[in-house]
């Protein structure tokens, strides 16, 4: 007690010469016992400004901050937190921080936001002037009143806040192995970023680990195709095996900008894109890019497309040939016909009739073929021929040895006929 007595006088001591220097020039009446004092069942609050007005301000701030700062002094020492939590950290330092952190979190309580200078009981300002710069400035003080109620009040909802704060983590944090919504992932992360401005304790590192695995799913989410046709492309955004879904429109581009997008439409997290593709030449790098931007995180897929996709185009390859599989004198009752085609694309197409047609003699008429081809390359026809042909009028020793006819094909990916023209084909036969 003796030593806070001496440093309290040499306080005053070299206090005393800056006194002296300041001059009261204006006040608001006799100055009252209770400033610069302490009264119970009331704060008292001092704001210093440029007038009046700023003073005032200042002073109801500095009665929010004594009340914040007695929260947070009742809630450190009635807090359970033991030095466990402090990892090894000095436990003053501990709770100096903590205390901190309370203050700032009591701000937003409702009852102290409700603190205004219509409640104040009395006040009293003065104008001050330094003798020696010149400076003038105002001091204000009010006298408000705040029982011991009144901060249990504060206490008891700074509890609440916390509590529902404490079970709002909680439940993000279980959230995300079930959540199916991109937009409330988003929104999750944004009210981990504001707790994490709060928290200065070990739920700090809590709120940190949760912002980094929403931030990674973000960026994990992949655009699975479920349907790739030409125009036509639908896929699926999931997060491993689990599907998700977004409201927010993918930025749908195409490789040399040739695709036209016509319409974007989604069904949960199934998403439909169509396009017009006329403008696109046939080259390999074709593809339409799909991509997503969610919070910073870039989501796409290039989905890659064949113009030429559903296309016939059929044409003959080497000699037809035909051969006897049993003959009834000079004619062949019963032979086999070979002809090989080369598909230009990989559509499945369906022979349904071919037609040879050998100059001088009746054109030979496969029906009902019906033989299905798919893939690009050489594909092999054989053919059964039951109609009689005569040996002299169908064999390759005449004076022609090509023939004419028709391949009629149905596209088995969009049900178009076409008809391939044969024009002088070489064709072989066994016989003289």
């Amino acid at each position: 007690m003796k030593k806070l007595f001496v440093t309290l006088c040499v306080t005053l001591v070299f206090a005393s010469p800056f006194l002296a220097q300041l001059k009261v020039i204006e006040d608001s009446g006799r100055k009252p016992k209770w400033v610069g004092g302490v009264v119970k069942d009331y704060v008292i609050g001092v704001g210093t400004g440029k007038d009046i007005e700023v003073a005032k301000t200042n002073c109801l701030t500095d009665i929010k901050s004594n009340i914040a700062k007695s929260v947070a002094d009742y809630v450190k020492s009635s807090s359970e937190l033991n030095k466990t939590e402090t990892n090894g950290k000095n436990v003053a330092s501990y709770f100096e921080t903590y205390s901190a952190n309370v203050q700032s979190e009591t701000a937003d309580i409702p009852s102290l936001k409700g603190i205004s200078l219509s409640k104040a009981e009395e006040f009293y300002w003065e104008k001050v002037q330094n003798k020696s710069t010149g400076a003038v400035v105002v001091n204000y003080h009010i006298k408000y009143p705040f029982s011991e109620m009144d901060l249990r009040k504060i206490i008891m909802e700074f509890e609440k806040v916390e509590r529902e704060l404490n079970e709002k983590l909680e439940e993000i944090i279980m959230g995300a192995d079930t959540i199916a919504s991109v937009e409330e992932m988003i929104s999750n992360i944004a009210q981990l970023e504001s707790m994490l401005k709060s928290f200065k304790d070990n739920r700090k590192t809590k709120v940190e680990g949760a912002i980094a695995k929403y931030s990674t799913m973000l960026s994990s989410i992949s655009l699975v195709p479920i349907k790739n046709d030409i125009g036509d492309l639908s896929y699926a955004t999931k997060l491993g095996e689990r599907f998700v879904y977004t409201m927010q429109k993918p930025r749908v581009t195409s490789y040399g900008n040739c695709a036209q997008t016509t319409s974007i439409t989604s069904e949960r997290s199934n998403w439909f894109i169509v396009y017009k593709y006329a403008n696109c030449f046939d080259d390999p790098a074709n593809a339409v890019n799909v991509e997503y931007m969610f919070n910073g995180k870039k989501v796409s897929n290039k989905f890659n497309f064949d113009i030429n996709k559903n296309k016939v185009d059929i044409f003959l390859k080497n000699d037809i040939n035909i051969t006897t599989v049993q003959q009834e004198g000079n004619a062949i009752s019963e032979s086999k016909c070979e002809l090989t085609f080369v598909s230009k694309h990989a559509t499945p197409v369906l022979i349904e009739k071919v037609i040879l047609d050998v100059q001088g003699a009746p054109p030979i008429i496969f029906n009902n073929v019906n033989q299905e081809f798919e893939g690009k390359g050489d594909h092999e026809i054989v053919l059964k021929c039951t109609q009689r042909l005569e040996k002299n009028k169908y064999s390759s020793n005449n004076q022609s040895s090509s023939v004419n006819g028709s391949i009629n094909w149905k596209n088995k990916a969009t049900g178009e006929k076409g008809t391939y023209k044969i024009f002088d084909q070489k064709f072989t036969t066994d016989w003289q």
